[in-house]
């Protein structure tokens, strides 16, 4: 009996690309495509009131708070922004609700830097410097009227 002849594997010519090369590719340019989109639709936030454009802390605060917080807590501090929705503890409503952990200035400064105790709320002590930790307290106090 004779063995029947085994063909060696045959390889793509280099100008034809494999399903593998053509996957990659469509699935990067999505990856960017969607960057783009993301990018090109973020909303600037709104201007800041006339009374926080009068303090430059006032103001250091409030872009720190549209860079920061805004996300979970919304943009009028009631805790609806967009991530708010999907964190196990819905975010503090600034405004109505008593806070928890008090609400002078050492005790918001505290949540602010270590974060909060069940773990929702990040810590921003590392990565805001003491100028803007100061700057973000006080726009906190100021936006949920405990300072006027």
């Amino acid at each position: 009996m004779t063995s029947p002849q085994q063909n060696p594997p045959q390889e793509l010519p280099l100008n034809e690309v494999g399903p593998g090369r053509y996957f990659f590719f469509v699935t990067f340019c999505m990856v960017v495509l969607a960057g783009m989109i993301f990018f090109s639709l973020r909303i600037p936030p709104p201007p800041p009131p006339p009374e926080v454009k009068s303090d430059p802390v006032l103001t250091t605060g409030y872009n720190v708070y549209m860079r920061q917080c805004v996300a979970c807590h919304g943009l009028q501090g009631l805790g609806d922004g967009p991530r708010a929705f999907s964190t196990p503890i819905k975010p503090r409503n600034l405004r109505d609700e008593p806070w928890k952990y008090g609400d002078d200035e050492e005790s918001v400064l505290k949540i602010i830097t270590q974060g909060g105790p069940q773990g929702v709320m990040p810590a921003f002590g590392n990565s805001l410097s003491p100028q803007e930790l100061k700057a973000i307290v006080k726009y906190v106090r100021h936006m949920a009227g405990k300072i006027k």
